[in-house]
């Protein structure tokens, strides 16, 4: 199995903060762009995951990079055009609560189902802090 290099602290830091700003401002964004520019959730997604998947694409070095990218980007798309057109149903608030509290869950459990991972004690105990 292919491990990514370890990463510094300072590294880590700048890609967890860029995360946070775009997961941040996508709600946001989402909301502006449907009442501003009566965009569809679907248009919305559609944009973004087309600029994120050229961006990925474009410093994927090997191969299963370009595969993971492929795989992963359609299942994370119709996650987000889900996203906006619960913004446009319910408003960014609801949407973004319902989100937060659903994410760790799925990951969690998509890590035990697809990758074996122990849930444990600490895993269950933020599961349990998400719902």
């Amino acid at each position: 199995m292919n491990h990514a290099p370890a990463l510094s602290v300072r590294q880590g830091l700048v890609y967890v903060s860029t995360a946070a700003v775009a997961w941040g401002t996508g709600g946001a964004a989402g909301a502006l762009l449907h009442g501003a520019g009566q965009l569809s959730p679907v248009a919305v997604s559609f944009w973004r995951f087309a600029c994120g998947a050229a961006l990925l694409l474009a410093v994927a070095r090997s191969r299963p990079s370009w595969r993971a990218v492929l795989l992963v980007g359609p299942a994370m798309a119709v996650c987000q055009a889900a996203y906006f057109a619960a913004i446009a149903e319910a408003g960014v608030a609801v949407a973004t609560m319902i989100t937060m509290g659903a994410t760790p869950l799925l990951v969690a459990a998509g890590g035990r189902v697809f990758l074996g991972e122990p849930l444990g004690r600490t895993g269950l105990g933020c599961a349990a802090l998400a719902v």
